[in-house]
C-alpha cells in the first residue's frame, strides 16, 4: 500500500513538472510572435469605451465603476482584468521572452504579476496577431454555445434521461452566458471544466480500470492555475466530478463514492497546488526575485487568516449567495427546490450510494468561500460562480433520489417526510438569519462649514441609530497639528455604553477619517454622542453641515459645551444588519433549505442503508 502511495505520488509530482516546463516553454515562445498594433489598439479603444466593469444587461444604465464593482447583477463584465490580459499579452518591448514570460509585466497596470501563470498568452498573443477583442468574443461565445451543445449531446447518447440536459442547461444558464462569453476573465475556467467532463465520459471505462481518472483531475487542477485568475476555479473540480458520479454504472458502495470525490479533490488540489508552487520556483530562479515569499504573503491576505472572524466568513457566504436572487435564477432554483419536495412525496429518498458523495460536492463550495474569505468577499461579482458547482451537486442528487426511488410511498412514510422537511425548513430560516448586509449612511455630499475648536472642548448631539450593529463611522475634522487625540462616548442616559480613541494624526491632511467599530445598540433608541477633542501643537476645527442640509436622522440637538450648533456632523455610517428586503431573506432561507435537505436525504440514505445491513446480519 504504501509502495503504491509513493510510486502515484511521483508520478504526480512527475505530471506537474512536465506540465510547468511544456507550460514554460509555451509562454517563452508565444513572446517571440510580433504584436498586430492595430488589433491591440482595436482591443484597447473598446474595454476604453465600455469601462472597467460594465453591466451587458443593462447597458443603458448609468455607469458607476464603484457601485457595479459591489453589485449583485448577474451581467456585470470584468474589462479590468480583461484588459490586464490584453495589455499583457501583446507587451512590444521584449527582451529575454523567458524573462518576460515569468515576469509578465503589463502596461496597464505598470507593474509585473509574476505570482501568476498567464497562461492565455499562450492563446491570446497568436490570436490577437490575427484578430481583435471584439472578435474574439464573437467567437467565443459560438464555440461555448457549440461546446454546450456537443455536452448536451454526449449526455443524451448516453443516458436518454431529458433531467440530465435539463441538469446541464440549468448550470449553464446560471453561470449567465452572455457575460460568460464576452469576458476573457470568466472563459477560461469555463472551457477547462467541460473539456475535463467530455473527456471522462467519452474515456470512462478506460479510465476506471487502474483509476486513471485522478490524473485527469490532477491536469484539471494545473491547467486551472495555468490559465486562470483566480475567478471561480474549484469549478473545474465540481463540475467534471459531477458528471463523472451521475454517469458512473460501476456498483460501488457509498464509502466508495465518497472516496472517489475525495481522492478527485486530493488530486485537483495537487494539481492546482502544485503549479502555483512550480511557477514560483522557476519565476524566482529566472527573475532572481524571491517570488514564493510575496506569493505566499498574499495567499495569507486573500484567506483573511488574521482579518475575518468567523461572521464575517458567514457574511461571505451570503454576498456570493446573492446574486443567486437574480429574478432568472431565483426561479430555476425554486423550481428545482419544488421538484426535489416532489420527488421525496411521490417516490421517497431512494437509496442511491452516489448521495453522500454528491452532498460532500455541495459543501466544497461553502469550505472555499470561508477559507478564501477575502477574496470571495472582495471579489464575488465573479467568485459567486463558485456556487455553480454545489447547484449542479444538488440538481444531481435530486435526480439520483428520483432515478434511484422506487414509486409508491406509503401514506404514513409522507408524514415522516413532512414533519422532516418541517424540522430542515426551521433550521433553514434560522441559517438564514445570520445573512448581513451593510447599509452606508452619509451626508458628505453636502456644504459645510468648519467651527474651530478649543482644546478639550466637549461636542454632543443625540443619536438614533437606525440599525442595531455599526460597523464603521467617520467624521470630519481639520487638524493643523501633529498630535492629539478625540474620544468618542456614546451614553444612554448616564451610562457609557460605547467608547473609541482616535488620534488625530490619522487626519493628517484629509478632513474626513472613518474608522472600524464594532458598537451593538439598539436601533431606534436614543442615544448621546459625544466627543472630545485634545490638541497639544495645533488648531482644530470641526465641519458641520449647513443647517437642513442633508439631514442624517441618526443626529439632532448638537451643541458644544451646552451651546447649540445649527447643523450636524459631516459624518458617515456603517451599520451590519439583516437584508432590508425580505424576498432575498426567503430566498437565503431556501437556499439553506437545499443544502440541509440534501444532507438530510443523504444522512437518511445511510441510515436506511446501515439497517437493511442490521437485518440481513441477524437474520
Amino acid at each position: 500500500m504504501l509502495k503504491r502511495t509513493i510510486s502515484f505520488m511521483l508520478k504526480c509530482a512527475g505530471l506537474i513538472a512536465v506540465t510547468s516546463i511544456l507550460g514554460t516553454l509555451w509562454l517563452t515562445v508565444s513572446f517571440l510572435c510580433p504584436v498586430n498594433e492595430e488589433n491591440a489598439r482595436k482591443s484597447y479603444d473598446i474595454i476604453s469605451e465600455e469601462g472597467a466593469y460594465p453591466d451587458m444587461l443593462s447597458p443603458e444604465a448609468e455607469y458607476d465603476i464603484h457601485e457595479n464593482f459591489h453589485s449583485f447583477l448577474p451581467g456585470i463584465l470584468d474589462n479590468h482584468t480583461d484588459a490586464i490580459m490584453l495589455y499583457t499579452a501583446t507587451r512590444r518591448e521584449i527582451g529575454n521572452p523567458l524573462k518576460s514570460a515569468m515576469e509578465m509585466y503589463s502596461d496597464y497596470l505598470g507593474d509585473s504579476y509574476e505570482r501568476y501563470w498567464h497562461g492565455y498568452v499562450g492563446i491570446l498573443r497568436p490570436l490577437l496577431l490575427l484578430t481583435d477583442y471584439a472578435k474574439i468574443r464573437v467567437l467565443n461565445v459560438i464555440i461555448q454555445l457549440l461546446l454546450v451543445l456537443v455536452f448536451a449531446y454526449r449526455i443524451w447518447r448516453r443516458t436518454h434521461k431529458a433531467g440530465y440536459l435539463l441538469m446541464l442547461f440549468t448550470s449553464y444558464l446560471l453561470l449567465m452566458p452572455p457575460a460568460l462569453g464576452k469576458s476573457l476573465q470568466f472563459t477560461w475556467v469555463f472551457y477547462i471544466a467541460l473539456g475535463t467532463a467530455l473527456f471522462l465520459i467519452r474515456k470512462k471505462e478506460t479510465l476506471s480500470s487502474q483509476r486513471q481518472y485522478l490524473y485527469v483531475f490532477l491536469i484539471a487542477g494545473s491547467l486551472t492555475c495555468f490559465f486562470d485568475l483566480l475567478t471561480y476555479p474549484l469549478f473545474t473540480w465540481a463540475f467534471p466530478c459531477v458528471w463523472f458520479l451521475v454517469l458512473s454504472e460501476e456498483q460501488l458502495s457509498r464509502i466508495d463514492r465518497v472516496k472517489q470525490v475525495i481522492s478527485t479533490g486530493i488530486c485537483w488540489i495537487l494539481g492546482y497546488a502544485g503549479m502555483w508552487a512550480s511557477k514560483w520556483l522557476i519565476s524566482g530562479m529566472v527573475l532572481r526575485q524571491n517570488v514564493t515569499a510575496a506569493a505566499m504573503q498574499q495567499a495569507a491576505i486573500r484567506s483573511g487568516a488574521d482579518t475575518f472572524s468567523a461572521g464575517e466568513r458567514l457574511q461571505t457566504l451570503y454576498l456570493n449567495w446573492r446574486h443567486y436572487s437574480y429574478l432568472l435564477f431565483a426561479i430555476l432554483l425554486c423550481l428545482w427546490t419544488c421538484f426535489f419536495l416532489y420527488t421525496t412525496f411521490r417516490y421517497g429518498v431512494g437509496g442511491s450510494p452516489k448521495l453522500p458523495a454528491l452532498f460532500l460536492i455541495i459543501c466544497s463550495g461553502l469550505v472555499w468561500y470561508t477559507v478564501m474569505a477575502d477574496h470571495t468577499f472582495t471579489h464575488h461579482f465573479f467568485t459567486y460562480r463558485i456556487y455553480n458547482g454545489c447547484l449542479i451537486a444538488f440538481m444531481a442528487l435530486v435526480l439520483e433520489c428520483r432515478y434511484s426511488a422506487k414509486a409508491g410511498t406509503l401514506p404514513e412514510k409522507r408524514g415522516y417526510l413532512l414533519v422532516g422537511w418541517l424540522v430542515v425548513a426551521v433550521a433553514s430560516c434560522g441559517l438564514a438569519l445570520t445573512a448581513r448586509e451593510e447599509v452606508f449612511a452619509m451626508n458628505g455630499e453636502c456644504s459645510f462649514r468648519e467651527i474651530e475648536l478649543k482644546s478639550g472642548q466637549s461636542i454632543t448631539a443625540k443619536f438614533v441609530p437606525t440599525f442595531s450593529e455599526i460597523k464603521e463611522i467617520g467624521f470630519g475634522v481639520r487638524n493643523l497639528g501633529t498630535t492629539g487625540e478625540c474620544v468618542i462616548s456614546v451614553y444612554s442616559g448616564d451610562r457609557k455604553r460605547q467608547e473609541k480613541h482616535i488620534s488625530l494624526s490619522n487626519y493628517g491632511e484629509n478632513v474626513y477619517y472613518s474608522f472600524p467599530v464594532k458598537w451593538k445598540l439598539k436601533h431606534g433608541k436614543s442615544y448621546t454622542l459625544e466627543m472630545h477633542m485634545d490638541s497639544r501643537d495645533g488648531e482644530i476645527s470641526l465641519l458641520v453641515t449647513e443647517n437642513g442640509e442633508l439631514p442624517l436622522i441618526e443626529y439632532s440637538e448638537m451643541t458644544i459645551d451646552g451651546t447649540a450648533v445649527g447643523g450636524e456632523f459631516l459624518s458617515g455610517i456603517t451599520y451590519r444588519c439583516l437584508p432590508i428586503d425580505k424576498k432575498v431573506l426567503m430566498l437565503y432561507a431556501l437556499a439553506w433549505f437545499q443544502v440541509l435537505g440534501a444532507a438530510a436525504v443523504s444522512a437518511y440514505s445511510v441510515y436506511r442503508s446501515a439497517k437493511k445491513k442490521m437485518v440481513t446480519f441477524r437474520e
